[in-house]
């Protein structure tokens, strides 16, 4: 795959979780779980 495919993201994608400390939680639709975790100050504007 050359680029992002909008498409097939949303079709693998159940849910998408966003915390207070910048966290994402991504849920598979097989139930998988990918967590990222940013490196940025979240509490600035």
């Amino acid at each position: 795959m050359a680029e992002f495919d909008e498409r097939l993201w949303g079709s693998m994608v159940d849910y998408v979780t966003v915390g207070a400390n910048g966290g994402v939680t991504v849920v598979f639709r097989d139930g998988t779980l990918g967590a990222f975790v940013s490196n940025q100050d979240t509490k600035k504007g």
